[in-house]
């Protein structure tokens, strides 16, 4: 069942809609996280305006995303090639 919450980045509130108390639970760390993240740039550059200080951290948040990404899909192709020398090793065996 479909909630309302509000979150509050930036010294702002926003209303959001989440599925169920697991949902809600992640989306309000996931709200911690960027906010700690925008505080910590904001507090490492004061002279930036608020939207700058969001969309840099937007963009580290992204390129924190997409080096996990990338990270699990080099994991995920070492453990594909594991597999496929296992499985030759076996049908050699048999």
């Amino acid at each position: 069942m479909e909630r309302s919450i509000r979150i509050r980045i930036l010294n702002r509130d926003y209303p959001l809609i989440v599925g169920d108390e697991e949902d809600e639970l992640m989306t309000r760390r996931m709200a911690a996280y960027v906010n700690e993240k925008i505080e910590s740039f904001r507090k490492a550059h004061p002279e930036q305006p608020e939207l700058t200080a969001a969309v840099i951290t937007a963009l580290a948040l992204a390129e924190e995303l997409f080096a996990l990404r990338e990270e699990g899909n080099d994991a995920l192709g070492e453990l594909n090639t594991s597999l496929d020398e296992l499985a030759d090793k076996l049908a050699a065996a048999l």
